[in-house]
């Protein structure tokens, strides 16, 4: 998914990153993997920061808010199929991520140049 989300950057697309993830974990993995982060230009929202949780249709909410964004020109991956369903409730375009493969096909799928 690394390689993806760089050839997705090169090709323009802006990339969020939205976790559930406990902020010690994300520190962690943030301090192993700094080239990571560098991928989503600072827009990494970690549910324990702002006391939301997928898939609980408020953090997406959230996230269209904050960064002043459409719903319907948003893509949202995840591995969760009930994530994958509450972003589509906001009417974000959603994909359940299987395998690198499948999740390619889907976003070319939606019209994603990769």
């Amino acid at each position: 998914m690394v390689q993806l989300a760089k050839q997705l950057k090169q090709n323009g697309y802006k990339l969020l990153l939205l976790s559930n993830l406990a902020t010690e974990h994300y520190d962690v993995l943030h301090a192993k993997y700094p080239e990571i982060a560098k991928l989503f230009d600072g827009r990494i929202i970690i549910s324990a920061h702002v006391k939301m949780l997928k898939p609980h249709k408020e953090i997406y909410q959230h996230v269209l808010e904050t960064y002043h964004l459409k719903a319907q020109e948003c893509i949202f991956i995840d591995n969760q199929q009930e994530n994958v369903d509450a972003a589509q409730q906001c009417g974000i375009a959603g994909i359940t991520h299987k395998n690198v493969h499948k999740t390619k096909n889907e976003l070319i799928k939606l019209g994603i140049k990769i």
